[in-house]
């Protein structure tokens, strides 16, 4: 039998002509809204809901929402509110406009409880992340004249809101550097100078701004090293007919952070090749010939005969190293026959000519 509400006039059983009706009074239950600490643009927002009934009935929650501040309870605009069934609500706001979110509880008798809440999305701030590259290990500075990438791929705002990236990088003396695009969320430039540099980024969603600040160090320009020859400078001794063909003699490649060889953007290493008789003293420049080989004979030293010893050298430069104070940098290696300034840097390497 279901539950009714007691007639009036019956309140006393003993009235005579009036029906004792027994059947309990149905009570209508209970809800409360528990939205989540926080709603966010395109991000899921779970709401929950706390329900009761008095007579212990089953509860089933339905929920609605519309589009803009909420409306009194029993306002038409509900009427085209779509409700769905649920113990739970998730709801994903595309925007950071405000919207109702109803929750109505019933009884399996169909008595009522609402609840509902207005709800305004809030902005995050976006994102600020740069990377600069080539990556160094430990801090160590950049290689001068490297062509320097600021990446901001991992910014971005987590509403999914379109941003504006402001891209700015000082050297040491606060001068502003030029940047050209390379990449969607990338900027480029050569670094010229050597020093401390500053990159920053600023992230903006039209609501906040976010920067973040990047600093990094170029290195000083380095000396051109000597990285392969032929003949290879294992072989200090090399024997020659007196009245035989020459033998070419090669500088195949030369590390650089400028002006390496092969050539690159800023051009190649200068060669300077040097010719002497005898195993030891000063050895005379070969004036003009700015060229990674040089054809090695008898015809190189005059008047060569069978037995006779000479000596053939090779230094390279960039234009840093043709300063005086730099070429001053290489008497520590007196007379050596390869020079290494500093250790590791093959600076010139010097030939013994045994002619046969």
């Amino acid at each position: 039998m279901g539950k009714a509400g007691l007639p009036l006039g019956c309140a006393l059983a003993a009235v005579s002509g009036c029906l004792l009706y027994t059947d309990t009074i149905n009570q209508a239950p209970t809800v409360k809204l528990l939205p989540p600490a926080a709603v966010h643009p395109r991000s899921p927002a779970t709401f929950k809901a706390e329900a009761q009934d008095p007579d212990g009935d089953q509860v089933q929650l339905g929920w609605s929402t519309l589009p803009h501040r909420c409306p009194p309870l029993m306002d038409s605009a509900w009427a085209g509110a779509v409700e769905r069934t649920s113990s739970i609500f998730m709801v994903t706001p595309m925007s950071r406009e405000r919207f109702c979110v109803r929750v109505v509880a019933r009884d399996e008798y169909g008595a009522e409880a609402h609840a509902m809440t207005d709800v305004e999305p809030a902005n995050r701030p976006p994102i600020a992340r740069l990377e600069i590259s080539p990556a160094t290990v430990g801090g160590a500075p950049l290689p001068i004249f490297s062509t320097v990438k600021l990446d901001a791929t991992g910014s971005g705002d987590p509403d999914g809101d379109e941003v504006n990236r402001t891209f700015d990088v000082k050297d040491a003396t606060g001068m502003a550097i030029k940047l050209d695009e390379c990449g969607a969320v990338a900027q480029c430039f050569s670094a010229e100078r050597s020093g401390a540099y500053t990159a920053t980024l600023a992230i903006s969603d039209g609501v906040e701004t976010r920067t973040t600040t990047v600093p990094f160090n170029v290195a000083e320009d380095q000396p051109p090293c000597i990285a392969q020859t032929d003949p290879v400078v294992a072989i200090p001794v090399v024997v020659l007919p007196a009245d035989g063909p020459a033998r070419r003699f090669e500088v195949k490649q030369v590390r650089d952070d400028g002006h390496p060889f092969p050539a690159g953007p800023r051009g190649r290493a200068s060669f300077h090749w040097f010719a002497g008789r005898g195993e030891a003293g000063a050895l005379a420049r070969i004036v003009g010939h700015d060229r990674p080989e040089l054809d090695v004979g008898a015809t190189l030293i005059d008047d060569v005969r069978p037995g006779d010893v000479a000596r053939v050298r090779v230094e390279v430069r960039d234009p840093e190293r043709e300063k005086p104070s730099e070429l001053r940098a290489l008497d520590a290696c007196a007379d050596r026959a390869v020079c290494e300034q500093p250790a590791g840097c093959v600076r010139w390497i010097t030939w013994t000519l045994r002619f046969q």
